[in-house]
């Protein structure tokens, strides 16, 4: 009896250190798997105003909504990346935010995109670019706003 009560124990202990070292509980439940169907979010830009007189500062409007499916999503990490080959001063007011997954009020969020043209810049129509993906994933969208002068 005192052999089957110290394997018992042992067993208990051993038991134990896996948990503790590697957070997981084996024999009890499978661990449950993954399922989220990961697309790239939408972006879209609403622009009422687009042109201006140069050195004047643009403001975009961006709404970016999380599209990734199923149980297994959850909140994930979202960027937006700005594009500007003209050097012109640009800058995203939440270049980084959270998302949850399905429908709902959590799965959309707004930022801004401020694009400010040099005083020196001569009439024309800019192109402005947008990426946004999940962080760690492959797939993204790409929106382009325009800056008139």
């Amino acid at each position: 009896m005192k052999k089957l009560a110290f394997v018992a124990l042992l067993v208990l202990f051993v038991a134990g250190l896996f948990v503790f070292f590697t957070g997981e509980v084996v024999g009890l439940a499978p661990k449950p798997v993954s399922n989220c169907n990961r697309i790239a979010p939408t972006i879209i830009a609403y622009t009422s105003a687009n042109q201006s007189a140069p050195g004047t500062q643009l403001v975009y409007p961006i709404m970016v909504t999380n599209n990734n499916v199923g149980p297994g999503c959850g909140t994930t990490q979202f960027n937006l990346l700005d594009i500007n080959i003209h050097g012109w001063t640009t800058s995203i007011s939440t270049p980084t935010f959270d998302l949850c997954s399905g429908s709902g009020y959590c799965n959309t969020t707004w930022v801004y995109y401020r694009v400010t043209s040099p005083v020196t810049a001569t009439s024309g129509t800019y192109d402005f670019y947008l990426v946004g993906f999940e962080t760690g994933q492959m797939q993204a969208n790409v929106i382009r706003v325009d800056y008139i002068i």
